[in-house]
């Protein structure tokens, strides 16, 4: 039998309807009747539970595994509206998936990273090919929650993480984790994939280094003080244009955080990009999206929409070497949602998106969501990025 594997698409208002129609295409495309796996991610003017309950009568109550999103994408499809979701099905008797959900990111992410590592234990093999990993993009310090998994042992430092943050499109106010028929929220879903085949992933951002290196000189945990010995809301004045000093959320999804990427020649840049997600006047503090060292050496960055097409065909161009001749199964596509609507008119979003699967291929299955932060490995270390598009091809 192989892979089979479909993807279908909807931007039904009715959350039943939208289940049934997206997962008629899925199935049609994979020429299967029943799956063995399914993937959902949805945005959020769903009624999530009313939405995964569908999707799951829809494929026989097959495991699911998903999240809510910023916005969703297929072959063709890059869709950031309220009411959009993408739905694959897996038939195989080449992949197995275990996969599961756990609460409770606001307390405590390294416990939460734990109680992940002791079920990860139970279903990992050594034909472990990746685990595919959403996480709550409000409640989550990634860096505790790798170091609670990573206490495992080695075996889950070894294990490629592929996944992103979920998002609300854009209100940051509550996002969800699908498993089976479970939603949550404050937590983490995950879904491990072992047997026969290979995962090949790329990653590339589209951010230029402006003016001087700069050096991190008062920091803790995740939120900076000081640049240089001044002020960090001082120095950020500095590289914000007139309509982002009064408009944070514009500022913060054109600067960005260049730090020495460490391995450039696999990373595709010289720079591993971070954003700031927030700023406090009353502290003046920023925080970034994951743990910052004092004493760090970075670039401010900003957005140039020619270098992230440039960067998109580069990816698509090193995939393609590594692929060789082997047939992909399917794409796992995660996109920041600042490289969507947020900045790009929708011709250039779709563009860009476009230039990539041309490239890899217009008729292998694809799904991808649009993420408030990227998770993919680099130098064999597991990473959270920001504006960035990460590829994974199953092949």
């Amino acid at each position: 039998m192989g892979t089979q594997v479909g993807v279908g698409t909807s931007q039904h208002r009715n959350p039943k309807l939208a289940g049934q129609e997206a997962v008629a295409q899925a199935l049609k495309q994979a020429d299967i009747t029943q799956p063995d796996f399914v993937f959902l991610f949805a945005t959020v003017g769903y009624r999530q539970e009313a939405l995964v309950g569908s999707v799951r009568a829809a494929t026989g109550n097959a495991p699911l595994f998903g999240c809510s999103a910023a916005g969703v994408i297929a072959q063709g499809v890059a869709d950031e509206s309220n009411f959009a979701l993408v739905v694959m099905v897996i038939c195989s008797d080449e992949l197995r998936f275990h996969h599961g959900v756990l609460g409770g990111l606001s307390e405590s992410s390294t416990a939460v990273g734990q109680s992940l590592g002791q079920q990860l234990q139970q279903a990992h093999s050594s034909d472990a090919i990746a685990l595919f990993l959403n996480a709550d993009a409000i409640t989550v310090n990634f860096d505790d929650l790798m170091a609670g998994l990573e206490s495992s042992g080695d075996w889950a430092t070894a294990l490629p993480i592929i996944g992103g943050l979920c998002g609300d499109n854009f209100v940051y106010q509550k996002t969800y984790q699908y498993c089976d028929d479970q939603v949550i929220s404050d937590g983490v879903s995950w879904a491990l994939m072992s047997g026969d085949a290979e995962l090949v992933t790329d990653i590339s951002h589209g951010c230029m280094p402006i003016g001087q290196q700069r050096t991190i000189t008062r920091a803790q945990s995740n939120r900076i003080y000081e640049i240089d010995h001044e002020p960090v809301l001082d120095v950020l004045h500095e590289y914000l244009q007139d309509d982002e000093i009064a408009n944070w959320d514009k500022a913060a999804v054109n600067l960005g955080l260049g730090f020495p990427a460490p391995n450039p020649l696999e990373y595709g840049s010289d720079l591993f990009i971070r954003c700031m997600i927030s700023k406090d006047e009353a502290s003046g503090s920023v925080a970034a999206s994951a743990n910052i060292e004092k004493g760090s050496t970075f670039w401010i960055t900003r957005r140039n929409t020619e270098k992230m097409y440039q960067a998109a065909e580069a990816t698509a161009d090193r995939l393609n070497r590594q692929i060789g001749d082997k047939p992909p199964k399917f794409v796992f596509h995660i996109e920041c949602d600042g490289r969507g609507r947020m900045i790009l008119p929708e011709k250039d979003k779709q563009a860009i998106i476009a230039t990539m699967q041309k490239k890899i291929g217009k008729t292998v299955p694809w799904i991808g969501l649009y993420s408030f932060g990227e998770i993919c490995p680099v130098n064999q270390q597991n990473c959270l990025h920001s504006f960035t598009g990460v590829l994974s091809v199953v092949c």
